[in-house]
């Protein structure tokens, strides 16, 4: 812990923290994956609607997480999941951002969705998705809205920012 000490900066009390990355709830924006991607202060210089405006939460409901092995679960989720949970909405048009999670996940210590239980996108969902005309905001409640181990691509965030920015590790308990 720092503390005040005259004649020394900063002058405020804080603590020091080692935070591990995707281990609280973030936002990301295309550079995160992109070299020369647009950062977040750009959003609030030209567009804050990303930040404001009505938000649907889908609880995909059951448990179709697959075991990978060693512990580690993956439910991806298909663009017919989607369109059959956006079928049963009372609604007109789909909001421009959607958060999603499922109905069954185990939490960590920290009370986030266990990273082993991996929940993620079809390239097809994420394309339906973007497909939306107003898409601009996507969140889910696992870590990351990819699942590559070993691999450098980043194929659903790349995707989904084309349209919009990505809310993750979220607690849609």
């Amino acid at each position: 812990m720092k503390k005040i000490e005259t004649g020394k900066t900063p002058p405020v009390h804080y603590d020091e923290h080692i935070i591990r990355p995707h281990s609280l709830t973030h936002l990301e924006t295309p550079a995160h994956t992109n070299k020369d991607g647009k950062t977040l202060e750009s959003f609030y210089n030209k567009n804050i609607n990303h930040f404001f405006g009505k938000i649907l939460v889908i609880k995909l409901s059951g448990n179709k997480y697959q075991s990978l092995g060693k512990g580690i679960f993956h439910w991806v989720v298909s663009v017919n999941e989607l369109k059959e949970r956006f079928s049963t909405l009372e609604i007109s048009d789909l909001p421009s951002k959607i958060l999603i999670s499922t109905d069954f996940y185990p939490m960590n210590a920290q009370g986030y969705h266990d990273p082993n239980y991996v929940l993620t996108l079809s390239q097809e969902a994420a394309n339906f998705l973007i497909s939306n005309e107003n898409f601009d905001l996507y969140g889910t409640s696992w870590k990351s809205s990819d699942y590559c181990p070993g691999s450098i691509d980043r194929p659903i965030h790349n995707t989904l920012f084309k349209k919009a920015l990505i809310l993750e590790n979220l607690n849609l308990k």
